[in-house]
C-alpha cells in the first residue's frame, strides 16, 4: 500500500504524547508499506532527518511561523479570523495545502493519513482519496472542560470557542473515511458524530522492553509535554496547590517536572522549595529510574496518557486524577490511586512516599497490566487493518 502521512509534528525524536505514538505507530506501518510524509515543523525546532529505524520512503517538512504572533499584531488578527472556522489556525497555511497536494500528485498514494484534527481541513482539498484521521482525542470535549472551570469573560470565550471547535470537529470529519481513536471513549464519541466513518480503537502504548523496571528512586516526577496547555495546568496545580502540603508532611520530597519545552512554559516555578524544572531530556527513563512515583494532576484531557504508561512500564506507582488516568484499564488501589480534589491527591502521594512496599506492589501491578494490554504492536496491527479497510 501507497500512503502519505500528513502530520502536524515529525514523529521523531519520540518525545512527547503524540511524538510517541507517531514515532511508535507509523514506524511499523513504514515497515510494511510505502509511506511519504509530510510534517509541519513548529518555530524553534531544528530540520532533522529521520533515524535509519524510521524506514519513510520520502519526507519533508514545512516551517510554520510562529503560533504566538505579538498581540494585535497583522499575523495576530489573521490568526483570530482564521480561528472563527479551524480552532487550530496555527497549523492551517495555504502553502502546506499547495505542498500537499503536490506530493499526492506525485505519489498517487492509496490513502492519505491526517495526524489529529488539526490537519483534516487539508483533507478537503484532496476529497477524492480515502482519508484516516489519527485522533488523539476529542478537542470539543477538551474545550468543554476547559469551559466549565471558567467564570465571566473568560468563560465566555471559552464557550464560544467550544462552539466553533465542535462545527469544525464534525465539520472535518466529513471529510475522512476513517477514524483511529485512543480510548474506548473516545471512539464512542467518533461512531456518534460521525457515524459515516469507519472507526477503530487504536490505544496508546508502550515498549515494555525500553521502558523496563529498576529499582525505585525517591523523587516525583511529572512527565509530559509541557507545549500541551493541560499539562501546563496540571504541572501549576501540582506545585502550587497540591506540593505544600505534601512537603508538609514530608519536607525532604522532591519534585521534578520533566518534559518538552518546560523549562521555557514553568521556568517560574524553579524557585518552589523542592521543585525542579528539568524541561527537555532526550529520554524518560532516566528520570523515571530516580523516581518512586509518578503524578498526573490533570483536570483537562481527552485521549490516554502515554507518560502514565510509561510510568506503568517502569513499574512505578502513579497517583492520577480520574481524568488523568481516562482511557487507561487501571483500577484505583490496585494498579494506581486516583485522587480529584488536592487534599486527597497530595495525602496519596505522602503515602506512597512513606510506604516503599506499596509503591513497589502498585507499580509491579502496573507493570503487569501494560505488557498484557497496552502493547505498540497491537495497536499497530489495529491501525493496518483500519487502512486496508479505508483503502481497500
Amino acid at each position: 500500500m501507497r500512503l502519505v502521512l500528513s502530520l502536524p509534528l515529525l514523529p521523531w525524536p519520540p518525545v512527547g504524547g503524540s511524538r510517541a505514538r507517531y514515532w511508535h505507530l507509523f514506524r511499523y506501518i513504514a515497515a510494511h508499506h510505502e509511506c511519504h510524509v509530510l510534517a509541519l515543523r513548529p518555530p524553534n525546532e531544528p530540520e532533522a532527518p529521520p533515524p535509519a529505524s524510521m524506514p519513510f520512503a520520502s519526507y519533508e517538512t514545512l516551517p510554520i511561523p510562529t503560533a504566538n504572533p505579538p498581540r494585535y499584531s497583522p499575523a495576530w488578527w489573521r490568526l483570530r479570523v482564521v480561528s472563527l472556522r479551524h480552532p487550530a489556525p496555527a497549523w492551517y497555511r495555504p502553502e502546506a495545502t499547495r505542498r500537499l497536494v503536490a506530493l499526492v500528485d506525485r505519489v498517487k498514494p492509496d490513502a492519505i493519513v491526517y495526524g489529529m484534527s488539526w490537519m483534516l481541513p487539508y483533507a478537503r482539498a484532496l476529497p477524492g482519496i480515502p482519508g484516516i484521521a489519527d485522533e488523539h482525542n476529542y478537542d470539543p470535549q477538551i474545550t468543554a472542560r476547559m469551559a466549565a472551570g471558567r467564570r465571566g469573560l473568560d468563560g465566555l470565550k471559552w464557550r464560544i470557542y467550544l462552539g466553533v471547535a465542535t462545527r469544525a470537529e464534525r465539520r472535518n470529519l466529513r471529510a475522512v473515511q476513517g477514524i483511529a481513536a485512543c480510548s474506548p471513549e473516545d471512539a464512542a464519541i467518533f461512531r456518534r458524530e460521525a457515524p459515516h466513518a469507519d472507526v477503530e480503537l487504536v490505544p496508546n502504548g508502550v515498549d515494555t522492553e525500553t521502558f523496563s523496571p529498576s529499582a525505585p528512586g525517591e523523587d516525583v516526577v511529572m512527565t509530559g509535554s509541557f507545549s500541551y496547555s493541560p499539562n501546563v495546568e496540571g504541572a501549576r496545580r501540582m506545585v502550587q496547590r497540591i506540593w505544600p502540603l505534601v512537603r508538609r508532611a514530608v519536607p525532604t520530597a522532591q519534585l521534578r517536572l520533566v518534559g518538552l519545552h518546560g523549562e521555557r512554559m514553568l521556568g517560574d516555578l524553579a524557585g518552589t522549595p523542592g521543585v525542579t524544572v528539568v524541561g527537555t531530556v532526550p529520554d524518560m527513563r532516566p528520570e523515571l529510574a530516580r523516581a518512586r512515583l509518578a503524578v498526573a494532576p490533570l483536570d483537562v484531557g481527552g485521549g490516554t496518557r502515554i507518560k502514565i504508561l510509561e510510568a506503568f512500564a517502569a513499574a512505578r506507582a502513579v497517583v492520577a486524577t480520574t481524568v488523568g488516568a481516562e482511557g487507561i484499564a487501571a483500577r484505583d488501589g490496585e494498579t494506581v490511586l486516583l485522587r480529584d480534589d488536592d487534599a486527597g491527591f497530595a495525602a496519596a502521594v505522602v503515602r506512597l512516599l512513606e510506604d516503599r512496599a506499596l509503591a513497589e506492589a502498585i507499580g509491579a501491578r502496573a507493570r503487569t497490566l501494560v505488557v498484557a494490554q497496552y502493547d505498540w504492536r497491537a495497536s499497530a496491527e489495529r491501525f493496518e487493518a483500519l487502512l486496508e479497510r479505508v483503502a481497500g
